[in-house]
């Protein structure tokens, strides 16, 4: 059984639910796994986590970027937040490897 199967069958509303989905509103992949992956895949609190933590990291590093494009903010300040948000990333990355390391035992 998969890791992340869920503990029982989706019930028939969903099952109702992802057959409109996809043959009456034809929505896209994307979309049926935005709204459907949750219930028929769930996943496990390590999962969220790492997931949570990822999108963390990405989104330091997008800020980084786009405030280093801004003109009128102060080079002190961009060092200051640069330094803040190293510090945040080598943390992620901490929680990243403990989280990896705690999976495989």
């Amino acid at each position: 059984m998969p890791r992340n199967a869920p503990s029982e069958p989706p019930n028939e509303e969903v099952l109702s639910d992802l057959h409109d989905a996809v043959f009456e509103q034809g929505q896209s992949a994307q979309q049926l796994r935005r709204n459907f992956d949750p219930i028929v895949r769930p996943r496990s609190p390590d999962e969220q986590q790492l997931l949570a933590l990822r999108r963390a990291y990405s989104t330091a590093q997008r800020l980084l970027e786009q405030l280093s494009e801004v003109d009128g903010i102060a080079e002190e300040q961009l060092e200051t937040l640069q330094a803040v948000v190293e510090d945040l990333r080598a943390q992620i990355e901490t929680l990243v490897s403990e989280l990896r390391k705690a999976e495989a035992a």
